[in-house]
């Protein structure tokens, strides 16, 4: 019985679509993805994280033994799979597991269902902060990033107006402060700012 259980979670993911997912689409047709996001410089990041794996693929199928691969590791099973982790991970206290069935939730920026992880019986907890109608899809969150971050990982963003947080990238000698008082509107000045830099001081 549970063998069968998790041979259907496995067909689960072997058969989730990611033909949309930025780094997919990287791989696929690098030049739609950067007239899509162009004047962004996202599609360089998508290009490098595309290229992060195909690096990895060759790197595993030089050094492992193929019977530990099988016949069927090719660059799009490994992409397939590399995506369900990265979609489907949950971070607890820096660490990273993934909980079959708990990954199944989308997101919402208004969440009805809650996550926690219990560390004394190793369990994850899922409560429902409202009560829901029969059939009504439940939704989690999978916490407070920006849309460049939920792009970046999920594929999907939300509206603007919904986004929690925003992810600016300092380039050149620009000091984040300046950044700040320079573009940041007053009305979003307490929202959780992540910044990427090789360095912030």
């Amino acid at each position: 019985m549970t063998r069968r259980v998790w041979a259907s979670y496995a067909d689960c993911l072997l058969c989730e679509c990611f033909d949309d997912h930025p780094y997919w689409r990287a791989m696929s047709d690098a030049a739609a993805v950067k007239r899509d996001l162009t004047p962004s410089r996202e599609c360089e990041y998508m290009a490098m994280m595309a290229g992060d794996v195909v690096a990895m693929h060759q790197c595993l199928d030089k050094h492992v033994d193929p019977r530990l691969l099988g016949p069927k590791f090719d660059l799009g099973i490994f992409l397939q799979a590399r995506l369900c982790i990265l979609t489907r991970v949950f971070d607890l206290d820096g660490d990273s597991c993934m909980v079959p069935v708990s990954d199944l939730f989308n997101h919402s920026a208004e969440p009805s269902v809650e996550w926690s992880w219990d560390e004394a019986g190793k369990d994850m907890v899922l409560c429902a902060t409202r009560p829901h109608l029969a059939d009504e899809e439940l939704s989690i969150s999978y916490g407070k990033r920006s849309n460049v971050l939920l792009f970046r990982t999920y594929g999907f963003t939300l509206p603007p107006e919904a986004e929690p947080a925003w992810t600016w990238m300092a380039l050149g000698t620009a000091r984040p402060v300046d950044l700040f008082e320079r573009y940041l509107p007053a009305q979003h000045r307490k929202l959780m700012i992540h910044l990427e830099a090789p360095l912030v001081q």
